[in-house]
């Protein structure tokens, strides 16, 4: 007996979006044809479900009305299937199954197969860390950047970051935040590697200076992530080598207690696409200090000997000590890095400031003198920095996810006289 044709199987295989929609499933073929329909739902890495097609709904056990028989009685068969909402995106098999012995598909095969994927949508949030203010070095932290997009994105993403970091206005705190080294300028150009994505994993066992530590569940955790917080025995840094199963290999030993979270931090672009599929690029950032200001209180003289020198101010707050910051202004002579204040006694309207001033120098012929009113400026501590830069995503992650800047590396909190 020769066998019915299904000459064709036609749905819709687009990108479905997370919101879910409906869509046609057409089956052409001759008259007589038999058929079975399943439509499964692989739901990740969780259990399939099926489509029951007197519910229109996906369930977990496979019942009669998930199989949809139909034998045709002209050309065409069509069925409008009803694809749920599903934020975190799924894969949708059509299967379309010829009856033996009586009919066959057009390439002489029984199955035809056809799949749609269900796009999610997922959140990137781009923050400073948690814990940087935990000393309440600042007035609050800024905000986190977020963004949500489709895992599917087939376009470029621009996201504009803009942050504010204000140094507490206090006697204990209020010695102001520093950029890395001792600028010229007030600004600082923030490297890619700056920025990380981390895994928390969680210890399995006690473990002794070694370098492999079994934990519970290995996550998104990848070779080249740094162990945050633990030292080598030289100080240097400790890194994943390798992962095999639930073991971790480090690059120097590590002690750690059964239940101990360990937190991973994976730094730059590449790294951080690896964790959790986020694909981004960071242009053009840049830490950058507001010019700070301070008036002299009371006159005071330079004079042309070496030694400590007091300078009364109106307010010292965002001034600190230690040798990191100088005075600039009328009679301040800076000559090889001179002037650098080396304790400051805090006030919010007054106070004081101890220079080191190397008066005894070929370059000092007089004595200075800086009259009540000068405005000083204050360079090498900020009251207030600001980060700013553009974020482009080119992917979403496939689970929402956080890129983190490390502040620690670009923001230092002044002290009175360290």
């Amino acid at each position: 007996m020769e066998k019915k044709l299904i000459k064709k199987v036609s749905i819709n295989r687009a990108n479905m979006l997370d919101s879910g929609e409906s869509r046609e499933l057409v089956v052409f073929g001759e008259v007589g044809a038999e058929f079975n329909v399943n439509i499964i739902k692989i739901n990740g890495n969780l259990k399939e479900s099926y489509y029951n097609f007197v519910t229109n709904t996906f369930t977990e056990v496979f019942v009669a009305a998930n199989n949809l028989h139909i034998k045709l009685s002209g050309d065409r068969f069509s069925r409008v299937i009803i694809f749920p909402a599903d934020t975190s995106g799924d894969v949708y098999s059509i299967k379309t199954i010829a009856k033996e012995p009586t009919t066959k598909l057009r390439n002489n095969s029984f199955v035809d197969t056809k799949t749609i994927t269900q796009v999610g949508q997922t959140i990137i949030s781009f923050q400073a860390p948690d814990d940087f203010n935990s000393d309440s070095k600042l007035t609050a932290l800024p905000s986190a950047v977020q963004s949500t997009g489709s895992t599917a994105l087939s376009s470029t993403v621009t996201v504009p970051i803009e942050w504010t970091f204000t140094n507490t206005s206090s006697d204990t705190k209020g010695f102001g935040l520093r950029l890395p080294g001792l600028p010229v300028s007030n600004e600082f150009i923030i490297p890619d590697n700056y920025w990380y994505s981390q895994q928390v994993v969680v210890v399995d066992g006690n473990h002794v200076s070694v370098t492999e530590i079994t934990v519970d569940s290995i996550g998104n955790a990848v070779a080249g992530m740094e162990l945050d917080g633990v030292l080598a025995a030289g100080g240097g840094k400790i890194f994943v080598t390798s992962i095999s199963g639930t073991t971790i290999t480090f690059s120097s030993v590590v002690s750690a207690n059964n239940s101990d979270q360990l937190k991973l931090k994976a730094y730059g672009p590449n790294l951080i696409k690896s964790i959790f599929g986020q694909d981004v690029e960071f242009s053009n950032f840049i830490a950058k200090g507001v010019l700070l200001e301070k008036q002299v209180r009371t006159e005071t003289t330079f004079p042309l000997s070496t030694g400590d020198v007091t300078l009364n101010l109106n307010g010292t707050y965002g001034v600190g000590g230690g040798g990191h910051v100088r005075l600039e202004g009328f009679n301040i002579n800076n000559s090889a890095n001179n002037n650098l204040i080396t304790t400051v006694t805090a006030s919010s309207t007054a106070g004081s400031v101890v220079i080191n001033y190397a008066g005894a120098s070929d370059d000092i012929t007089k004595v200075n003198v800086i009259p009540v009113g000068t405005k000083l400026n204050v360079i090498g501590s900020h009251q207030v920095i600001t980060v700013t830069g553009n974020v482009k995503i080119k992917k979403y992650p496939d689970v929402n996810a956080k890129v983190i800047l490390d502040m620690t590396q670009i923001i230092t909190a002044g002290t009175a006289d360290e």
